[in-house]
């Protein structure tokens, strides 16, 4: 019904007449007329202003015919989304990837799951390790590359484990011991990740256990701000080693990167999902990210 009074407005808009209208939908004018009249009561107001001629819509008429069109156009476009999704034989993939590891990983993944799988529809997002834990068990995602989550509803498949670095401002006059390198942040500055975060948690206990006071100047969203706020010589930062050299290489007179010994402090890095799937995407998904990403670390 609703349709029909969309494409009777529409018509009446058109023609200003609603015989003219009737005979451009091959219809009866009665037909028209009853329909209009039905919703008017309805919406206890008016659609036309039947005294002038040609007919036209009123402006509650306008906006009755704005949002039905509307909704017509989202119902079409919900229609072609779902039957693009039908014709996906193998379904939906919602994957999520701690920052800022998805630019470089993700590339590296997918053309192999899309050789075997070309209609599968993939929704990618990035997300913190914390997020992750909610989310995964609760099957809000499929699957989660980033630091291990220690879940008996999970399955983990490890990658390896990251490297990470001292990033220190140019500007810093401090002496860094590169076999101890975190011992020199005692009462320097520092830029932490705001929480909830696994990767700041991980580093204040290590702060704590090896009794490191840091001056806690920055709370930062993400290792990538962080990084970009060190190198505007706020503060010292720990990130992965891979992006800390890489903008060392862009700008090398205005950070110091130093390598932290993975016994002291490293990520554990690898693929989570639900351990109820068990289909043949994740299968090649998880065979894909433990045999393709080792060499990216």
């Amino acid at each position: 019904m609703e349709q029909r009074l969309a494409d009777f407005l529409a018509a009446i808009e058109t023609t200003g007449n609603m015989t003219k209208a009737a005979q451009s939908l091959f219809i009866t004018q009665p037909y028209i007329s009853q329909t209009i009249s039905r919703a008017e009561h309805d919406l206890q107001v008016a659609l036309l202003n039947r005294q002038h001629q040609p007919l036209t819509l009123t402006y509650a008429g306008k906006r009755v015919l704005t949002y039905l069109q509307a909704e017509h156009q989202l119902q079409r476009s919900l229609k072609q989304e779902l039957h693009q999704l039908t014709n996906h034989a193998y379904g939906s993939l919602s994957l999520a990837i701690n920052q800022p590891l998805a630019a470089t990983w993700l590339p590296a993944i997918l053309p192999t799951l899309y050789t075997k799988f070309p209609q599968l529809h993939t929704s990618l997002m990035e997300m913190t390790t914390s997020d992750a834990e909610q989310l995964l068990p609760a099957g809000k995602i499929d699957a989660f590359i980033g630091k291990a989550i220690h879940d008996d509803r999970l399955s983990f498949h490890t990658i390896g484990r990251v490297t990470l670095a001292l990033v220190v401002p140019s500007s810093y006059s401090i002496h860094v011991d590169p076999a101890n390198p975190l011992a020199v942040l005692t009462n320097q500055n520092f830029i932490r990740l705001s929480d909830p975060s696994r990767f700041q948690e991980m580093v204040d206990h290590f702060f704590q256990d090896n009794g490191i006071t840091v001056i806690n100047r920055i709370e930062a969203p993400d290792s990538r701000v962080a990084l970009q706020l060190s190198l505007a010589q706020l503060g010292c930062t720990i990130t992965g080693l891979i992006d800390a050299r890489q903008l060392q290489r862009q700008q090398p007179q205005r950070l110091q990167v130093f390598p932290i010994p993975i016994e002291q402090l490293s990520l554990d890095m690898g693929i989570s999902y639900p351990r109820q799937n068990r289909s043949e995407v994740m299968t090649t998904l998880v065979n894909t990210v433990t045999t393709v990403l080792p060499a990216l670390i």
